[in-house]
């Protein structure tokens, strides 16, 4: 064989392997699939009517699912969206960028499954109330958004890809293959709860030098952030920050101060209500009080009770993707 000729086939079989350049998403996005009472409000309109099969719609428009009930929509080829019983949620783009996706989840569970590569030509987020989720590569995942008392939950769960979020005091730079998050705010976003649910990874937090500092997850591990605004100064607001192991031990615990130019730095990051809400969400109450207890080297023990209330935390802006990642084996 002709020395020449090896190249030549390895740069063949590589681009056969490689993902062909991702087509942008369509303009309007088309319905696939509908299965029992589900409605959609396009924008303008003062009403919301049945989801028909086959037919697009405009960003913008609002989808309610009734129990049981699920929708499949296509955003283009191979990029597609299944939007579950019980659910709202605003199907949008960027006001500034309509290449950028946002589904805004005021409840409900949606799955997505996205073509690799897809990142070179777009962007797709997902917000709850209070968290933003970023597709930074092709995959299926899914986002449940839920209230457990006086709670919003959001469980994100990775089956394949790669994704990163962040909300008041934390960014989690990357959720991959089976990993599993469950992240629960008070409705003022003054009480955060992370836990995790599957997988090994960090979680970046707040610290008092103003920087942020990586704390490494495992299953059944939580931080807990609370923040409070100062009775002294109303321009600063106090965080409380704990980790626990998954023993249910407190390993760390801190307490500084930052200015609210640190909390502003999340404004926009609150979905738009939907144009005609389904019902008034429950009252959210203050969250509970935390005993912190942390120990010094003299083996010396201090004890502070923090209530998180009055906190009007705003989310940061969106993040934008990372360049995709090469496969090993395909540089």
């Amino acid at each position: 064989m002709k020395t020449w000729f090896v190249p030549v086939l390895m740069l063949f079989y590589m681009a056969l392997l490689s993902p062909a350049t991702a087509a942008k998403f369509a303009p309007l996005f088309t319905i696939k699939n509908v299965d029992g009472n589900v409605t959609v409000q396009t924008p303008g309109s003062d009403k919301a009517i049945p989801v028909e099969t086959g037919k697009a719609y405009p960003y913008g428009s609002t989808f309610r699912t009734e129990s049981g009930a699920s929708v499949d929509i296509s955003l283009s080829e191979g990029n597609s969206v299944s939007i579950n019983g019980n659910s709202v949620v605003v199907i949008n783009q960027d006001s500034s960028d309509s290449n950028n996706k946002v589904l805004h989840i005021h409840s409900g569970k949606v799955d997505f499954d996205l073509e690799n590569g897809f990142e070179a030509a777009n962007g797709f987020e997902i917000l709850t109330r209070y968290c933003s989720i970023v597709a930074l590569t092709g995959g299926s995942s899914s986002v449940d958004a839920k209230s457990e008392g006086d709670l919003k939950v959001t469980v994100v769960k990775v089956i394949k890809g790669e994704l990163e979020a962040s909300g008041p005091s934390y960014d989690i730079p990357l959720l991959n293959d089976n990993n599993a998050i469950t992240i629960s705010c008070s409705d003022d976003r003054s009480f955060i709860r992370l836990r995790d649910l599957n997988g090994n990874y960090g979680i970046e937090v707040d610290d008092e030098d103003g920087m942020k500092r990586l704390v490494e997850m495992e299953k059944d591990s939580v931080i807990k952030i609370l923040r409070k605004r100062s009775d002294v100064d109303s321009n600063v607001i106090i965080v409380t920050i704990l980790e626990i192991n998954s023993d249910g031990d407190i390993v760390t615990a801190s307490t500084f101060s930052v200015t609210d130019d640190d909390s502003d730095r999340f404004a926009g990051f609150k979905p738009t209500p939907p144009p005609s809400s389904p019902g008034e969400e429950p009252k959210v109450g203050a969250p509970p009080s935390i005993t912190i207890v942390t120990t010094t080297s003299s083996s010396s023990t201090s004890t502070t009770s923090t209530t998180a209330t009055g906190v009007d935390a705003t989310p940061r802006p969106r993040p934008q993707p990372r360049p995709p990642v090469t496969p090993p084996g395909e540089e």
